[in-house]
């Protein structure tokens, strides 16, 4: 089977038009990426990679079970991402001691959501610098 009749399949399948055409409004289509971020932030595995690395997790289940050898295999993030998830040691490990990280977790996620280093500050007058307070 060609690739090209492979992705044909694949967009009948899909229901996929051609680039450009878009099958939902803008207020749907926010909609629907809403609710896969809601989905993805009540999945404690994707908001501990998000706050702190593939590398970092499969690092602290490895510290739990000498058996996950992982260092030197994972080139790429997503080499550590894909044995984070299809390693049974790894998934092993999370489902057992999660409790011990699930803490940090969540305040590592609330933490980003709602400090914003990028935000701009208040510029201040340099009149007002000498004020008294």
């Amino acid at each position: 089977m060609s690739l090209r009749t492979i992705l044909d399949t694949l967009r009948e399948e899909l229901v996929l038009g051609e680039p450009g055409e878009t099958e939902c409004s803008m207020e749907q289509c926010s909609a629907i990426r809403d609710e896969a971020i809601e989905a993805a932030e009540n999945d404690l595995l994707k908001l501990w990679i998000r706050s702190m690395g593939p590398e970092k997790v499969l690092a602290w289940a490895a510290a739990r079970e000498s058996s996950i050898r992982w260092e030197g295999r994972c080139v790429h993030p997503c080499q550590a991402r894909r044995m984070l998830h299809r390693d049974a040691r790894v998934a092993h490990v999370i489902r057992e001691y999660y409790k011990e990280i699930v803490v940090e977790v969540v305040h590592d996620a609330w933490r980003a959501a709602r400090y914003v280093p990028s935000r701009p500050r208040r510029r201040v007058c340099p009149t007002q610098i000498d004020m008294p307070r």
